[in-house]
């Protein structure tokens, strides 16, 4: 273990708590698109997005965390299964990704996405050679999340988010693991390196709830208590 900063990523411990979470990422991803997974559907297209979405959104919040893509050949086939589908003959009762007219519509917005995991690839086989690259830059057109947050109407017509289902069960987890650590079972163990790991389960839980505009699912003394526990 070593600490080489005062900012809380600055360590091994922190650096190994922040690849347990993109080690979720790309597990997920690599789920739904396996061969027995792949559906012409909405619902996979909903899951599949949100997880890159999230992805990218660790990408550009602090570029080191995308450390784990870097397989272009992967990328391409991630980009030749999702248009596969994004393109298919299909559709269902989805307003957006079950509309071939929105997918027409918004194509060039994954487009784009696919473009930036693929640059992101090249960018770390390049960089283990002393080559250093240039990132495809993402669109003002499609700010991330684009199509894994969703804006409706209450039926008091009150606006709301709707965060997909990954996203929200990745937040779930997250408090968990909070939970977990500052438990009384495991705060005899909650030395330096089990702070670190609540430092950086907070860091990134806040920041998610940030971009999805939601809550962490309890209130602001529960929040507290978690603060001074750790301290």
């Amino acid at each position: 273990m070593g600490r080489w900063g005062t900012d809380i990523y600055d360590s091994n411990a922190a650096l190994d708590c922040q690849a347990t979470i993109t080690d979720v990422l790309e597990r997920e991803l690599l789920y739904w698109l396996s061969p027995e997974y792949v559906h012409h559907d909405s619902g996979w297209l909903a899951s599949v997005l949100a997880v890159i979405e999230v992805m990218l959104l660790f990408e550009q919040r602090d570029p080191g965390s995308s450390v784990y893509i870097a397989d272009e050949k992967a990328v391409q086939r991630w980009r030749e299964v999702i248009l596969s589908v994004w393109d298919g003959a299909w559709q269902d009762d989805d307003p957006a990704f079950g509309d071939p007219n929105y997918r027409h519509q918004h194509r060039s917005g994954v487009i784009q996405m696919l473009d930036r995991l693929e640059s992101i690839a090249r960018f770390w086989t390049n960089l283990a050679r002393g080559i250093r690259l240039e990132l495809t830059p993402l669109s003002s057109d499609y700010p991330l999340p684009y199509f894994s947050k969703r804006y409706s109407i209450s039926r008091d017509n009150r606006q709301f988010v709707k965060v997909d289902h990954f996203t929200y069960k990745l937040i779930e987890h997250l408090a968990k693991d909070i939970i977990y650590w500052l438990s009384p079972e495991k705060r005899g163990e909650m030395r330096t390196i089990n702070a670190e790991r609540v430092w950086i389960l907070a860091d990134i839980l806040g920041f998610l709830c940030d971009m999805y505009e939601c809550t962490p699912g309890m209130n602001e003394k529960t929040v507290r208590t978690w603060r001074d526990t750790t301290i």
